[in-house]
């Protein structure tokens, strides 16, 4: 089974067809709403061979919770399957009905690491601890895509959906990690000070100062958009519910300066999740405040990522013939219906946004 599971990610099928971006009315109406050529639908639909990774998560998850207590060879084979899944280049679909597969995955992941960390595993740590990071780091990463809609006619599905993100930000918020302290307590001679190796350099997240800060900013981080995700994939499946809901956003009542480190937290671990931040939460003045300045202060390192555009070329760039514009030669084409906005009297006809415009 887990080599079939693999052969699914070499093969770019369902929940890891990564290459397929035909779906959703934007897909549909491109390059008019969304940049990019246009393009054929594929040849079977998605939704099947992604419910299909879905029933097999289901069996999976069940296998687990039998084996994890008296198996070391097959949860070998999980953790075989799960460092593939994670791979850092992204091999995941972001079809809009694949939210719930998704994070049911990363569900197993975070459940594996814990019930590893809970074992006689002191051997293991190290790799467990890298293998609990690219599962924050790959979790991370369905948040880069502004976030989409997508009707499934299969009864149930989109409740399904939100409770399954719901359920993985349950987890992740109740989950203690005691990788640092069990790694470096006791294990000093067998794995070397792996604090201060990861401090200086980390396989996933890069160069950072303070591994145990800024694990805990991603962990908060991911736990606001995942709680983000489930209520709006809720509500899009229930609009009028028969019981009485909160508000969407009635969890998520954080401060400015904490909107303000989330924000600088995404766009350290991509700045794509900074600007899907930012379109999550249209009215965050913080966010957009601060997602602003820091694509304005990495403009050369964004040229490909179009949905930056807004970020700096405004009226108010256009009004003071700002040197940033000059990043415009260079970007990536943007979609039909963003170039018209540029064509707006407030634009005052931009030599250098006209000849972008026209390109």
């Amino acid at each position: 089974l887990v080599d079939a599971w693999i052969w699914t990610i070499d093969a770019k099928r369902g929940l890891f067809a990564s290459d397929v971006r035909y779906y959703g009315p934007a897909a549909k109406l491109r390059p008019q709403l969304s940049p990019g050529e246009p393009e054929d639908p594929p040849d079977s639909d998605p939704v099947d061979q992604i419910v299909a990774h879905k029933l097999w998560l289901g069996f999976l998850i069940d296998r687990f919770e039998v084996v994890r207590h008296n198996s070391m060879e097959q949860l070998l084979l999980f953790g075989r399957l799960l460092q593939r899944s994670t791979n850092l280049d992204w091999c995941f679909t972001h079809h809009p009905a694949a939210a719930g597969t998704f994070f049911t995955l990363m569900l197993l992941g975070m459940k594996f690491c814990s019930c590893q960390r809970q074992g006689n595993t002191h051997k293991l740590i190290r790799g467990l601890q890298l293998l609990e990071d690219r599962i924050y780091r790959t979790s991370l990463g369905w948040f880069s895509r502004q976030p989409e809609w997508y009707d499934v006619k299969i009864p149930n599905f989109g409740q399904s959906e939100a409770q399954s993100v719901s359920i993985f930000a349950q987890f992740l918020s109740n989950e203690r990690s005691d990788f640092r302290e069990s790694g470096s307590k006791g294990r000093a001679h067998e794995n070397g000070n792996l604090t201060d190796e990861i401090d200086q350099y980390h396989p996933v997240w890069g160069e950072m100062e303070k591994y145990s800060v800024g694990k805990e900013k991603r962990k908060q981080l991911l736990l606001i958009l995942c709680q983000h995700e489930s209520d709006r994939l809720d509500v899009w499946a229930q609009p009028i519910s028969p019981k009485d809901r909160d508000s969407p956003y009635s969890r998520l009542k954080v401060s400015s300066s904490k909107w303000t480190e989330h924000a600088k937290t995404a766009f350290s671990v991509d700045p794509r999740i900074a600007i899907s931040l930012a379109s999550r939460f249209p009215t965050n003045i913080a966010v957009k405040s601060e997602v602003t300045q820091l694509v304005q202060a990495h403009l050369v390192d964004l040229r490909t990522i179009v949905e930056a555009l807004p970020y700096f070329v405004t009226p108010k760039t256009v009004e003071e013939n700002s040197a940033r514009l000059q990043q415009l030669l260079h970007w990536d084409a943007c979609s039909i219906t963003q170039a018209l906005v540029l064509l707006t009297p407030a634009y005052k006809g931009h030599p250098r946004v006209m000849a972008y415009v026209l390109r």
